[in-house]
């Protein structure tokens, strides 16, 4: 599915939940920010195809959600609800990776990222046989299921994303 670009939230700016959502939920992702226009791109090219990875957090509404398809897309479109930060890596640095997803103090998102370069290269390829890609567009890979974040009731909370330690997300979700 798509987000809207009002979902973007590239500056690190504080998320202020809309007083209709029951709770959030999240699912950690990578993204890639394409360099060059392409349809149809084949996995032999690519990597051509885009210049930097990052790392970021999608937020939806815990009370749209049952399951379906439906539910997911229709949860995921406030504005601001995508947390992918300007702060990116280099794609090569994956091989070596490693990342780390915080929320407050406690870790709740790690993962080595030798393979997710895979896995990014071959969304890229699936999403460009629907779609035209262009300079500039974002494709976005979740890299777990959609998993509860915080109760309607909780005040606020941090979040931060590290990749081999150097912090890539700092953000507060204000409820």
């Amino acid at each position: 599915y798509c987000r809207p670009d009002t979902t973007l939230e590239r500056e690190n700016r504080d998320f202020y939940c809309p007083d209709e959502m029951g709770g959030l939920s999240y699912s950690p992702v990578i993204f890639a920010r394409i360099s060059k226009t392409g349809k149809w791109i084949s996995s032999k090219f690519v990597d051509r195809y885009y210049d930097s990875v990052g790392f970021g957090i999608m937020i939806y509404d815990s009370s749209l959600l049952d399951g379906s398809i439906d539910s997911i897309a229709s949860s995921s479109c406030y504005d601001h609800s995508s947390l992918l930060p300007q702060e990116t890596v280099n794609k090569d640095d994956l091989i070596n990776g490693g990342v780390q997803i915080f929320k407050n103090t406690d870790s709740i998102y790690g993962a080595i990222t030798e393979e997710m370069a895979e896995r990014l290269e071959k969304a890229i390829c699936e999403v460009s046989a629907k779609v035209s890609l262009r300079i500039g567009d974002i494709v976005a890979l979740e890299l777990t299921s959609i998993a509860h974040l915080a109760n309607k009731d909780e005040t606020k909370l941090s979040l931060k994303i590290l990749f081999n330690e150097k912090t890539l997300l700092e953000s507060n979700v204000i409820m």
